[in-house]
């Protein structure tokens, strides 16, 4: 598809982003179209920032998901059975191909607001903010001593010390 969409000078996009027009005909194909349940893939988002901006204790992240295969398995333990979309703080995204269809046209048959094109592919600009937690810390002779870590930045790998110095 990536030398079709060069060759013609299309772009894919989700169907949520197309703008143009879609014959009756086609319509009805798309509404009567059944994906095999051995066809369908299980996808895992993973928000993938291009800027941060930093302002008091708040930070706003803009990027992407970066969407991989993952096995059914995985996607229904991540997704309590499959049952409920789940996201951790925006940050992780589960899909599968049987929510959405793509299409290839030219770049004006998509709505390009909130959206970057990455090679042939439109993807959508997603924004995060995040408010940090403090870190308590024990000023001390050569540094510090980490006294607390609560929130998010449990997740600093710095921060991982079951000795807290």
């Amino acid at each position: 598809m990536e030398a079709i969409c060069k060759e013609y000078n299309l772009i894919m996009g989700a169907d949520k982003h197309y703008i143009g027009s879609i014959p009756t005909r086609s319509q009805h194909e798309i509404v009567n179209f059944k994906l095999r349940s051995e066809d369908i893939i299980y996808q895992k988002g993973v928000f993938k920032a291009s800027a941060t901006q930093v302002e008091g204790r708040e930070r706003t992240s803009q990027g992407t998901l970066e969407w991989s295969e993952i096995p059914k398995e995985q996607y229904m333990q991540e997704t309590q059975r499959g049952t409920k979309l789940i996201a951790d703080n925006n940050r992780t995204h589960y899909i599968t191909n049987d929510d959405y269809f793509i299409l290839c046209a030219p770049k004006e048959m998509f709505e390009l607001e909130g959206v970057i094109v990455d090679g042939v592919q439109l993807k959508q600009m997603i924004e995060i903010k995040e408010i940090h937690d403090p870190i308590c810390l024990q000023p001390v002779k050569n540094g510090f001593l980490i006294v607390a870590v609560w929130g998010e930045e449990l997740a600093i790998e710095a921060m991982k010390n079951p000795k807290f110095n």
